[in-house]
């Protein structure tokens, strides 16, 4: 979703600026936060008409942390979920709850963008307050998920910004001992370079 001229119209013949698809059960402002099957090139192009969605539906006062969809995201975590930058920030301006976790599984954006390894996308939430000691259902920590699915430069970016490295999940885990048991030998590796330079008290 990202014509301009569509979501106008919706909203002018009084459509809801927070109304849910009867199907999917999204807002229309996390559809216009998704993915768009696109190349690289046509994205970059359709980037700036996107983020004018973005400001139309917050200008017509749509809930910018309703949670939508089967597993409660947010348009933040639609944003980080894809790696939409220009979403992100916009998302972020607009003075999104960072804090906010999906239904699910209790995931923050800053959560489920380790998930997927979107260091970019790490460093814009972190740099607007995202909290990294965050953890989902499981206890897990971002960095805990970059080392699950082996994410070297997300745990990297994580540890710059001072992560804990001996939080411990539901399980008593890690980040290294779950990047060790998922077989993460990149993010472990990084972990246990970190670790070792670190000084202990």
């Amino acid at each position: 979703m990202g014509d301009i001229s569509v979501v106008k119209e919706f909203l002018e013949a009084k459509g809801e600026a927070n109304a849910t698809c009867p199907a999917t059960h999204m807002s229309i402002l996390s559809y216009a936060c998704g993915k768009l099957e696109m190349t690289s090139d046509e994205r970059a192009k359709r980037d700036e008409k996107r983020v004018d969605v973005l400001r139309i539906l917050i200008n017509a006062k749509a809930d910018i942390n309703l949670r939508s969809g089967w597993r409660g995201f947010s348009p933040l975590h639609e944003c980080s979920r894809f790696n939409w930058i220009a979403g992100v920030l916009c998302i972020c301006k607009a003075r999104a709850d960072l804090e906010l976790a999906d239904i699910r599984e209790g995931q923050t954006a800053l959560i489920l963008a380790s998930c997927f390894g979107h260091a970019e996308t790490l460093t814009i939430l972190l740099h607007h307050g995202a909290s990294i000691h965050a953890t989902d259902h499981m206890r897990q920590t971002p960095l805990h998920k970059a080392a699950k699915f082996d994410w070297p430069r997300a745990a990297e970016v994580l540890m710059e910004a001072k992560s804990n490295l001996r939080a411990k999940d539901h399980g008593g885990f890690t980040p290294l001992e779950v990047a060790e048991r998922a077989g993460s030998n990149s993010a472990g590796r990084n972990m246990h370079n970190h670790q070792n330079q670190v000084p202990k008290c």
